[in-house]
């Protein structure tokens, strides 16, 4: 039996063996779903079209599909996830998908995935994604952010980070410490800090090493202090106690983190505070936000504005908020670049001002003025990286 199909584009007939690998694959597909419709219609819809005794249809089918995406555009790997899941809405039919393509996995619920890594002794596990309860207001977040970055599963390592900022200035950062992104297979997910334990547990029960980086925010409400009892509450949902005791973390507008910033360890020694966070992975940007470290480590490559001038009292609302604490904690030129960061990153678009001044900057350049916590999180994921097994 040889399959031909009418019209073609410049002849009457095109046969089957002149169609594409993609093309063959989407036949083939269409002709198994045709087959387990027909099967399931006279098995439970009364479809006496057929003589059963005769066709024999099965009364389970499994449809596997191995790496689809091999052959075929995004879109069609759309339209096959939506034909399975029509496929098997019954209890007649399993379909299996192998994928390492992330436009795949964005279509379809986290809870569906079975994710298999290889350990250091080269062994496969196999895991489910563990999500919060549908009951926690994080679910929704968590689902749907792990649907838009579908490329942590395939990652060797994830850096969890604010928001567009992070995604433009971070590649360029580990480029010039020679942690080439893609090459090392590490994904930056911008998260805006929101519901960081779940995140750090989903990763953790995949076996996928982590970094985070959050804002600072010394000045704003809730910053400073206000950061770090943030974390410290996370770090306590994720793991079996808290960093810092609860009656030693001071409010957010009590106490200058700038200058106090130190916390005693289990030997009551006194250490600093953000060295013993890094320890764990979590890193800030300081002393405001990444933008601000950016911008105040290369400020020549920005366009600026009134760097002469201290910042008034309106000018302290939009960068710190009304709801401020101690703008003095700001040195009198950093102060003088608030005008600035309002108009390039309050005003201005984030992403566009980042690639305009990376652009002008050389990896030396990048190295020689590199804000310290950043060099201190490119310092770590070069760490990390060299204990994963490739």
């Amino acid at each position: 039996m040889s399959v031909s199909f009418t019209p073609g584009h410049n002849e009457n007939m095109v046969d089957f063996s002149r169609l594409s690998d993609g093309q063959k694959s989407m036949l083939y597909l269409s002709l198994v779903l045709a087959s387990q419709s027909i099967s399931h219609s006279i098995l439970n819809d009364g479809n006496n079209t057929f003589d059963v005794k005769k066709l024999r249809p099965p009364i389970f089918t499994i449809i596997a599909l191995e790496e689809p995406e091999n052959s075929l555009s995004p879109h069609y790997l759309g339209r096959i996830v939506n034909a399975l899941k029509a496929a098997t809405q019954y209890q007649d039919a399993q379909a299996l998908i192998a994928t390492h393509a992330p436009t795949m996995l964005r279509r379809v619920s986290p809870e569906q995935i079975r994710y298999l890594r290889l350990d250091s002794d080269r062994t496969s596990s196999i895991k489910c994604i563990q999500l919060p309860k549908k009951s926690d207001e994080a679910y929704k977040f968590v689902q749907e952010a792990v649907q838009a970055f579908p490329e942590i599963y395939f990652s060797r390592l994830v850096v969890l980070g604010e928001g567009d900022s992070e995604e433009i200035v971070l590649p360029r950062i580990f480029s010039a410490k020679g942690i080439p992104v893609d090459e090392s297979a590490i994904t930056i997910a911008p998260l805006g800090g929101r519901h960081v334990n779940h995140f750090w547990r989903l990763l953790s029960q995949l076996d996928i090493p982590y970094v985070t980086l959050l804002d600072l925010d010394v000045g704003r409400y809730c910053g400073g202090w206000g950061r770090i009892k943030y974390v410290n509450d996370q770090l306590s949902q994720h793991s079996d106690g808290a960093f810092l005791k609860e009656d030693t973390i001071p409010k957010w507008n009590e106490s200058e983190i700038r200058t106090n910033h130190t916390y005693q360890d289990g030997q009551g020694q006194e250490r600093n505070l953000f060295a013993g966070l890094e320890s764990l992975g979590v890193f800030f940007s300081c002393p405001m936000d990444l933008d601000f470290s950016m911008l105040k480590a290369y400020s020549s490559k920005f366009e600026l504005k009134d760097t002469n001038k201290l910042p008034n009292d309106k000018l302290l609302t939009s960068v710190l908020g009304e709801k401020r604490y101690n703008p003095e904690q700001y040195s009198e030129d950093e102060q003088k670049l608030f005008a600035s960061y309002h108009k390039l990153f309050n005003l201005g678009s984030k992403p566009a001002n980042h690639l305009k001044a990376l652009a002008n900057l050389t990896d030396e350049e990048l190295l020689q003025n590199m804000p310290e916590e950043l060099s201190r999180l490119a310092d770590k994921v070069k760490e990390k990286l060299r204990e994963i097994p490739e």
